[in-house]
């Protein structure tokens, strides 16, 4: 029994010494994050945009995410705004987050005034209501894509698949 004690006593041991290790490696992420926040405070707009496609480009679209939000904090002009939005909307869409896409993609569509730079912004937004469920949503956004595209021959695939899709969040 005296055995079967001292295997208790070092398995309880084990198990207070990994409590220990986890907290402390709670407070050291924590700190971190509180240093990169601190830091992408110091990294110019410009930077901190550069180093967000540099991550998206690796499939790191998680972490491009702080990267544009950070740039986005910083951005005054409504161009700016619009770019980052944008681009913020499509890393959340790819993760899946269609609510956070569903955010930046209608900040960004409020301010796109030029449909030739930024043509997938309504067709972007229309997806993800669809995926919300918002089909009435997805349906007025299709609509518009089509509209505002319909002369651009480059969207001809997607003109095409936008009807389809619309059409598909009749049902």
């Amino acid at each position: 029994t005296k055995v079967k004690k001292t295997a208790k006593e070092e398995t309880e041991k084990q198990i207070v010494s990994a409590e220990k290790k986890e907290k402390k490696s709670k407070k050291i992420t924590s700190e971190s994050e509180k240093v990169a926040n601190a830091d992408l405070n110091k990294i110019s707009k410009n930077k901190l945009n550069k180093i967000g496609d540099k991550l998206v480009k690796k499939g790191s679209y998680y972490n491009a995410i702080d990267y544009y939000n950070a740039a986005l904090f910083k951005s005054k002009k409504d161009k700016d705004v619009l770019m980052y939005s944008q681009k913020l909307g499509e890393a959340n869409y790819i993760l899946r987050d269609y609510k956070q896409a569903e955010k930046y993609y209608t900040k960004a569509v409020s301010l796109n005034t030029n449909s030739k730079k930024y043509p997938l912004l309504d067709y972007n937004l229309a997806n993800t209501y669809k995926y919300l469920g918002k089909y009435e949503d997805a349906i007025t956004m299709y609509s518009k894509f089509e509209n505002v595209q319909s002369d651009n021959n480059k969207m001809a695939v997607l003109l095409e698949k936008s009807r389809l899709e619309s059409k598909g969040a009749e049902y």
